[in-house]
């Protein structure tokens, strides 16, 4: 029986994934990625992937972008 990793640092998410959990698209991740507010897991085939944990820091920087109406210069000084 497979059972689902307890650590919340583990990289289990492929891009595609975490776009759709995020509802957002792959052009903002990766913007997410360049300006340094998020750094994924990358495979030595260059894929990507992303951590619960790292789900949860995007969730949090959109809710704060969306309701605070901050942008991300902003998150950075967070």
């Amino acid at each position: 029986m497979k059972t689902f990793s307890e650590n919340k640092n583990e990289p289990i998410y492929s891009i595609s994934t975490a776009v759709l959990l995020l509802h957002i698209s792959v052009h903002t991740l990766r913007m997410y990625e360049r300006e340094g507010l998020i750094i994924p897991f990358k495979r030595a085939s260059k894929q990507r992937l992303y951590s619960r944990a790292d789900i949860e820091r995007l969730e949090c920087i959109r809710t704060t972008i969306n309701q605070m109406k901050i942008g991300i210069n902003g998150i950075k000084t967070l």
